[in-house]
């Protein structure tokens, strides 16, 4: 059940025990398609504790600190639950992450360096004129990436900690948007002017087209996509 639904990925072996339970978990949980109807919410504890090989009291602690980031539910005599959120809570969580990203543009537009700006505008480009079917496809995947690349290199740990605590959910509602060629051109032009803006180390325009950007999201998902109760 647990190693079927979770898959847990080595970590550093200098983190201490607690620390490497509570990161494989919350990777492993941000890694699934929570808004998959198919989806078994609950997570048998011995079956987890099995599979980290570890004992119930760091797999516990881990589980508390998972709760209070909002990524689970402890509920008592019935066990742990991973937690699937409303389209009004998703939109909220995508306002959210528009605060955290332009700030992190703002903070990338001044600290990161000319080799990460390159980077990124190769993550932003396409191949040619049009997007291909195959960029279509990995669109989610590469559009990821940039987005959480602009918060990495605004070199502040909180913001990503943030955001990867909201991701999970958001994912979710972006499993939901079919992409198509046209989707990708518009967002591809949004990302190039985004990387223009990074380069020129113009830092309120940064801030200011990652967020309109962001906020189209959010009212696609909010007039578009069909989520669970």
């Amino acid at each position: 059940m647990v190693k079927r639904l979770l898959r847990f990925e080595p970590v550093d072996e200098r983190v201490s025990l607690k620390d490497r339970i509570y990161i494989q978990l919350k990777a492993a949980i941000n890694a699934v398609d929570l808004y998959d109807p198919a989806l078994d919410l609950r997570l048998d504890e011995r079956e987890l504790a099995k599979a980290l090989d570890c004992s119930r009291t760091p797999l516990r602690e881990a589980l508390t600190r998972l709760e209070n980031d909002g990524i689970i539910a402890i509920i008592p005599r019935k066990g742990v639950f991973l937690l699937r959120k409303s389209r009004d809570e998703i939109v909220d969580m995508i306002h959210a992450w528009a605060g955290i990203e332009s700030m992190a543009a703002r903070l990338a537009a001044e600290r990161a360096s000319d080799e990460d700006l390159d980077r990124l505008a190769m993550c932003a480009s396409l191949d040619g004129d049009e997007p291909s079917q195959s960029e279509v496809a990995g669109f989610d995947e590469n559009d990821v990436e940039f987005h959480f690349s602009i918060i990495r290199m605004s070199g502040c740990e909180p913001l990503l900690s943030m955001a990867e605590n909201l991701y999970a959910h958001i994912r979710g509602a972006r499993k939901q948007i079919k992409v198509t060629q046209n989707h990708v051109t518009a967002s591809v032009e949004d990302h190039l002017e985004i990387v223009d803006a990074l380069v020129s180390r113009d830092a309120d325009q940064a801030e200011a087209l990652v967020r309109d950007h962001v906020m189209r999201l959010a009212r696609h998902v909010n007039d578009r996509v069909e989520l669970p109760a």
